[in-house]
């Protein structure tokens, strides 16, 4: 998995959203594609009706879905549980009311947890994370909790443990985002800490697969890639001239999107060549630009994307523009994702890719096809997630 702390600039700008893989269970929520018509009395409605929402002082689970249209995070746990996020925002403004809403559902598809909340616009949409073994989500208004509490996938809520010594990674750690650090969870003690053996390198840009850490940091004038695992820490040498922009890693797998010059520098940056590993960071090659993979059109922005399914194919592309996945593990050929209809996002959840339909800004009305996209066949075909709202 992958972090980048510019990332959560943008999620105050777009409706974002995160991964979701659904199990068998859930197929029978699949739908074909289906489009909202709204005539200019409906237009009325649905934005009376969505400020309605807005302002309630204690919103109902249904009513906020209603109104969102889509999910703007779902995240999977290794068993398959789920968890989706809904949060709608005032449209007029950047200040003003908002509410937010999250589901949990067990690997056999039963909804096992839900909670609503009335909240500001200001604060912008809440964090969440998916883990091996439950959910990161935001503590209710009315809770004594402080922070973010975690849920089980069978929808109950455990303990937590945090502390502020650095843990050095090690299997079936996962990276979770802190507020100025890159943090670890651990399921074995449902702890999460600091990332320990990054300390000195430049820790906005993480990622952890395998129980390997990576980071990038500088020896001389070339750029390293780091790599700490139980403790053990090692680097390799950037191709000569190149900078790491981004990285992610899930299993065995890690890659890096490199670009020409120094990182951080003002101007274009455009990706020159993706540099991966397939052993957890033992060796590495670089996959140059091809025809299937035009790395020269895509730019380093807050809106680049970057990450590993679990079968060890990289997906890359930029949120509101185009997408690429490999064909296979072996990460030597690519092709581009199709859009059945304009999507806000796409991402990687477990071996499937995953897609909102959404405005980029909040709307009282739905976009054509709008909500949650899943393709299990790397992009090539996709079926529309019925929630079941009204619209």
């Amino acid at each position: 998995m992958m972090f980048r702390q510019d990332h959560s600039t943008l999620a105050q700008l777009l409706k974002l959203a995160a991964a979701l893989g659904l199990v068998a269970a859930l197929a029978l929520g699949l739908a074909s594609f289906r489009q909202t018509p709204t005539t200019p009395q409906e237009a009325v409605e649905r934005e009376k009706r969505y400020n309605e929402v807005l302002e309630d002082a204690h919103p109902s689970v249904e009513d906020v879905v209603e109104i969102s249209g889509a999910p703007t995070e779902a995240h999977r746990a290794d068993d398959g549980a789920l968890m989706l996020m809904y949060h709608a925002t005032y449209v007029e403004d950047d200040e003003g009311p908002a509410a937010y809403a999250w589901r949990v559902y067990d690997a056999g598809g039963k909804k096992v947890a839900e909670h609503a909340e009335h909240s500001d616009a200001e604060d912008g949409p809440p964090t969440t994370h998916g883990l091996p073994d439950g959910f990161l989500l935001p503590s209710s208004g009315d809770s004594t909790e402080s922070g973010p509490v975690f849920v089980d996938t069978a929808g109950k809520r455990r303990a937590l443990k945090s502390q502020a010594a650095p843990l050095v990674t090690r299997p079936g750690d996962r990276l979770i985002a802190g507020d100025v650090e890159p943090r670890i969870y651990r399921p074995s003690t449902r702890t999460e800490a600091p990332l320990a053996g990054l300390e000195h390198l430049d820790t906005d840009v993480a990622a952890v697969g395998n129980g390997v850490a990576y980071g990038f940091g500088r020896s001389g004038s070339r750029e390293q890639v780091h790599m700490s695992e139980r403790g053990r820490e090692w680097s390799e040498d950037l191709p000569a001239g190149c900078s790491g922009l981004l990285v992610a890693a899930e299993g065995e797998t890690a890659v890096v999107a490199l670009g020409l010059g120094p990182r951080g520098s003002l101007g274009r940056t455009q990706i020159d060549s993706l540099f991966v590993t397939s052993d957890s960071g033992r060796s590495w090659r670089s996959v140059p630009e091809s025809e299937q993979l035009p790395l020269g059109s895509i730019d380093d922005s807050p809106d680049l994307y970057l990450d590993v399914l679990s079968d060890g194919r990289i997906v890359l592309g930029e949120q509101l523009g185009r997408t690429w996945i490999a064909d296979d593990g072996e990460n030597r050929s690519f092709h581009e994702v199709d859009r059945p209809v304009p999507f806000v996002t796409v991402k990687a959840e477990g071996r499937t890719l995953v897609a909102v339909a959404d405005s980029e800004y909040p709307d009282y009305d739905l976009v054509e096809g709008e909500g949650l996209w899943i393709s299990e066949d790397g992009g090539r075909s996709w079926e529309l997630f019925d929630d079941g709202r009204v619209g």
